[in-house]
C-alpha cells in the first residue's frame, strides 16, 4: 500500500496540481494520505464517514473555492453533491462495485466539460478495469511513471512511516481527550444546575378523543 501512496504523491506533486478528487475505499487510508499530502505542502481536505456534517461541508466548500486543490474523499461524494470544474478525478483503488466506479469518473466532465479519470491498479484490477471500460465504450490510455521516480518516492514514504504512525496516535488521543472533557463539562453542569432541571416543568401530553 505504501507503494501505490507514492504512486499517488508522484502524480500529484508532478502532473495533476488543481480540481483533483482522489477516492478512497477506506475512511483510515483516506486519512492517512491527508497527512502525507500535508508533509509534501499539497493542500488538501477531507471527506469520510469519520467527520461530521458540518466538517464535511467545510472540507467540500474549501475545494469548490479553491482554498485546497486536493479533496481526499470516499464514495460519500461519488453521488448526490455537485462540484463544478473537477478536472481530475483519481481512483486511489479500484471501487467495491462497478457502479461506484461509474459515479467517481462522473465526478469530471460535468456539463459538456472535459476531464481526466486515473486510476491505480495492480495486475488484477487492470484486468477488471479492462472489462469494465469495454463494456462502457470508454477509452483506456496506460499512464506510466518511471519506475527510479516511483521508487525514490517510496524509500522517502516509508521513512517517514512511523512519524505517520505516530501523528495518527496522538490524534486518536486528542480526541479522547477531548471526549473526556466533553462528558466532564456535561457532568458538571448537571450537578451546578441540578435544582434548575429538577424545576423544570413536566412535559405534558395531551390526547384528543381520536388517540384515546
Amino acid at each position: 500500500m505504501i507503494r501505490r501512496e507514492a504512486t499517488l504523491l508522484q502524480l500529484c506533486l508532478k502532473s495533476f496540481k488543481k480540481r483533483v478528487i482522489v477516492f478512497f475505499n477506506e475512511k483510515v487510508q483516506c486519512h492517512r494520505m491527508l497527512i502525507l499530502f500535508k508533509i509534501y505542502n499539497l493542500k488538501a481536505a477531507e471527506v469520510h464517514g469519520n467527520l461530521t456534517q458540518q466538517e464535511r461541508m467545510n472540507s467540500i466548500e474549501e475545494f469548490q473555492r479553491g482554498d485546497v486543490d486536493y479533496l481526499l474523499a470516499t464514495d460519500l461524494v461519488a453521488r448526490g453533491l455537485d462540484i463544478p470544474n473537477v478536472k481530475t478525478v483519481i481512483n486511489f483503488s479500484f471501487p467495491n462495485e462497478p457502479k461506484r466506479y461509474l459515479h467517481r469518473i462522473g465526478r469530471t466532465a460535468r456539463a459538456g466539460m472535459h476531464g481526466i479519470s486515473v486510476t491505480l491498479c495492480n495486475d488484477q484490477e487492470r484486468t477488471e478495469i479492462k472489462k469494465l471500460n469495454r463494456k462502457l465504450g470508454h477509452p483506456i490510455t496506460p499512464y506510466t511513471l518511471q519506475a527510479k521516480t516511483v521508487q525514490r518516492m517510496f524509500e522517502q514514504v516509508v521513512s517517514m512511516d512511523a512519524m505517520v504512525k505516530d501523528l495518527l496516535i496522538e490524534e486518536a488521543g486528542d480526541k479522547e481527550l477531548q471526549q473526556g472533557l466533553m462528558e466532564a463539562r456535561r457532568a458538571e453542569n448537571l450537578i451546578k444546575y441540578r435544582e434548575e432541571i429538577q424545576n423544570r416543568p413536566k412535559n405534558v401530553w395531551l390526547k384528543n378523543e381520536k388517540q384515546k
